[in-house]
């Protein structure tokens, strides 16, 4: 069984950064899939690549946080180990 929950929040309400598409309406809609586009469709085919923009861009911003992390992480770690292996044992 599927379960499916519908969020009545706008995206901003749910901390979503995504913009929302607009309503096409049951004449653009049928137009649409009969290949003809509309002004309506068209302005959702905008958002919607705006959308993706920005997810990869997310993406992208979440790599590199990742890579600078792990880039410190190795110099801290490759620092501590040279000072322990100069110290003498006693």
């Amino acid at each position: 069984m599927l379960i499916i929950q519908w969020e009545h929040c706008s995206f901003k309400e749910q901390g979503i950064e995504r913009e929302p598409t607009i309503h096409i309406g049951a004449v653009a809609n049928a137009l649409e899939r009969k290949g003809i586009q509309t002004e309506r469709g068209n302005i959702n085919r905008e958002i919607i690549e705006r959308n993706m923009k920005l997810e990869q861009a997310e993406e992208m911003l979440m790599f590199a946080k990742q890579e600078v992390h792990s880039a410190q992480y190795a110099k801290i770690k490759s620092t501590s180990f040279k000072g322990a292996e100069t110290k003498p044992i006693k």
